[in-house]
């Protein structure tokens, strides 16, 4: 599993606290402060790496937890394009969801995830409802597709 824009590698204690660290953990970001604490908290392989433009490892699956909230909408298609394509599994994330009504954080609409998912032949699950204006995104292969 890749974190994309990993942060301090809090998703990977999560998992641990879970029960459900997965088999092998890489976490990717842009920002070095990032890398070094995430290096420090989860001592696995953290990598400064931006998603948008450097080359991506390729693993079973792409996560990402917030990092594309910041994103321009050009941006964050091209940031799920390429976690997409660098995955032999899927692509899971999150992002705010409604109309852009500030110019802070990027929102995006579902019809728009359903869209993106449609041009890259995915199999798209959406989770909204769980907390105020975040939707989940979960984006498939097609059987067979490695």
């Amino acid at each position: 599993m890749v974190d994309a824009g990993c942060g301090f590698g809090d998703l990977y204690g999560y998992l641990q606290k879970q029960g459900r660290q997965p088999l092998r953990y890489t976490g990717l970001d842009c920002m070095n402060i990032m890398v070094e604490e995430a290096r420090k908290r989860t001592l696995c392989d953290i990598f400064h790496c931006n998603i948008l433009r450097d080359p991506l490892i390729e693993a079973d699956f792409y996560c990402c937890s917030g990092a594309m909230n910041i994103l321009d909408p050009f941006e964050t298609q091209l940031f799920i394009r390429r976690c997409y394509d660098a995955a032999r599994c899927g692509f899971i994330f999150n992002i705010l969801w409604g109309e852009r009504d500030d110019l802070l954080y990027n929102y995006m609409q579902i019809d728009a995830i359903q869209s993106i998912a449609e041009a890259l032949n995915a199999t798209c699950k959406i989770i909204t409802g769980y907390l105020e204006r975040d939707m989940s995104v979960a984006l498939y292969k097609p059987e067979g597709a490695e």
